[in-house]
């Protein structure tokens, strides 16, 4: 996410393949320079949007989408295999009735397995209710690398350590009902 590294922010999303995360979607994506990435996106009434900012001293990846799922425990998943960050805070605004019809929550899983990255476990949830209706949910979950499953996440720049190479990054998912 350097502009030394890629000409466009567009160009980055494909070779990111953070265009695998909103399917179908219009994408806006600025890059800035020297370093560091914006992305828009909107499907129908849906909207997703992504900030990076890979400095060695702050780096952090933000991802947020009013899309309606049945599952959040897959996007969260994607975002994960991704990324594969150090630390991960999730987020969920929602009303008490739309809980009820999540099909799988990812706040239900002490331990989230990634492919090639290592299992993140749950070490803090705590939900606060605004009203008799709407509430919000909040999760934190830290990285337990396995040695035999790592592997290489999204392309990384030889700079300096950008959110994804970095085990101390962060990424904050929001979701919404």
């Amino acid at each position: 996410f350097y502009r030394s590294e890629v000409a466009s922010g567009e160009e980055a999303t494909r070779e990111s393949r953070i265009c695998d995360l909103v399917p179908g979607a219009t994408v806006d994506a600025h890059l800035f320079d020297p370093c560091g990435y914006s992305m828009n996106a909107q499907l129908h009434e849906s909207y997703t949007t992504m900030h990076i900012t890979p400095q060695a001293e702050f780096s952090y990846v933000s991802f947020e989408t009013n899309t309606r799922l049945a599952n959040y425990a897959a996007l969260v998943r994607a975002v994960l295999s991704l990324f594969r960050p150090g630390r991960v805070v999730v987020t969920m605004f929602a009303d008490e009735s739309g809980l009820v019809e999540l099909k799988d929550s990812v706040f239900d899983h002490a331990a989230i397995a990634i492919p090639r990255a290592g299992t993140y476990r749950q070490t803090n949830f705590t939900k606060c209710s605004f009203s008799t209706e709407q509430c919000g949910l909040l999760g934190n979950w830290r990285l337990e690398k396995d040695e035999h499953e790592a592997g290489s996440p999204v392309r990384g720049n030889s700079r300096s350590p950008n959110p994804i190479d970095d085990p101390e990054a962060s990424v904050s998912s929001v979701e919404g009902m």
